[in-house]
């Protein structure tokens, strides 16, 4: 093979691999658009739009259907009218009226936004036209917005609000929290002129402590410690064997209430028999006092008393009698007349 040959045979590759180098840039770059059949659709972000430019693709539900082919104002003459970015849209996706563009803002401001158009919620509504005069409107999403759904911002709102509402409630705990913990002396709470706290209190415990210190630093009160402890242990013995007699005494007490027990059932016996015997005196006591019997005829017949009466009269006056003769018989001795 010849020079002259050879540098035809290098040309034509190098040729061949520019076509295939061109064409992969045109596939890989964004510009399907002259291979395809595309309209477009004007998309107006009233408020501005940052980060979209010239041939960045276009999705819808994550599908790329277009890419933008110009980025202007909307209105030349007036800045504050508007962007207008336009899609060359495939025309094998028509889009819905009502339809939207959103442009996600870059999070860490790095690489170009993301453009989708969103069509939720229309799925019968009509299509918009294809002959270049389609407006649809589009905003830029925030930040917050890509990272956190609505619903989750409108929850963590409410979380805040629950939490401020909280720390506006703890706001007077924390002043007495803050009050508690002030440095305080214990002379001027003596004093009775500022009120005790946990500074005070710390205060007298470590003084507690010191005076125990010094109590226990001494031998002499070491000994009486432990001179009380051995008197305590003596004592605590001694009520256990206390404790014990009182038992004792309990079960004895135990056995005496028993015992009275018993002779109150026997009184009660008893009771109950001189109730009757005195039952049986009433009906003899009422049987004399009735005239009809014979112990109550003796005793209620008013002759039979005065003719007592009359024999005891006459009785005495026969006792009488008798004892004047019998002392007649003493002075005079007894005579017998023959």
């Amino acid at each position: 093979m010849t020079g002259s040959g050879y540098k035809l045979i290098v040309g034509v590759f190098a040729l061949v691999c520019l076509v295939l180098l061109g064409l992969l840039v045109i596939m890989f770059g964004g510009s399907q658009s002259m291979f395809t059949q595309t309209y477009d659709l004007n998309v107006k972000f009233t408020h501005g739009v940052v980060g979209v430019q010239i041939g960045q693709s276009v999705t819808l539900n994550g599908k790329r259907v277009g890419q933008t082919t110009d980025v202007d104002f909307w209105d030349p003459k007036d800045v504050e009218s508007g962007i207008r970015v336009v899609v060359a849209v495939d025309s094998m996706y028509p889009i819905p009226q009502g339809a939207r563009v959103n442009v996600g803002t870059s999070i860490m401001g790095f690489g170009k936004p993301a453009i989708m158009i969103d069509v939720k919620g229309l799925g019968d509504a009509p299509l918009l036209p294809t002959d270049g005069t389609a407006v649809i409107e589009g905003t830029m999403i925030a930040v917050l917005d890509q990272m956190l759904p609505p619903e989750m911002q409108d929850t963590l709102i409410g979380s805040f609000e629950g939490i401020k509402s909280l720390s506006e409630a703890l706001r007077p705990v924390a002043a007495n929290l803050d009050s508690i913990l002030q440095q305080r002396d214990m002379d001027t709470v003596d004093a009775e002129k500022a009120v005790a706290n946990i500074s005070t209190l710390v205060q007298r415990f470590d003084l507690v402590l010191k005076n125990t210190n010094v109590l226990l630093a001494d031998p002499e009160n070491v000994n009486n410690l432990k001179t009380t402890l051995a008197n305590a242990r003596v004592m605590s013995e001694r009520g256990v064997e206390m404790m014990g007699k009182l038992d004792a005494m309990g079960d004895k007490g135990t056995t005496f209430v028993a015992d009275a027990t018993e002779l109150v059932r026997e009184l009660r016996g008893s009771v109950d028999k001189l109730s009757a015997v005195l039952n049986e005196v009433n009906k003899a006591t009422s049987a004399i006092n009735d005239t009809k019997g014979t112990v109550g005829l003796l005793l209620n017949d008013n002759r039979l008393y005065e003719e007592l009466i009359l024999s005891a009269k006459r009785l005495t006056a026969a006792l009488e009698e008798f004892r004047e003769t019998m002392d007649v018989i003493k002075k005079e001795g007894f005579k017998v007349k023959m």
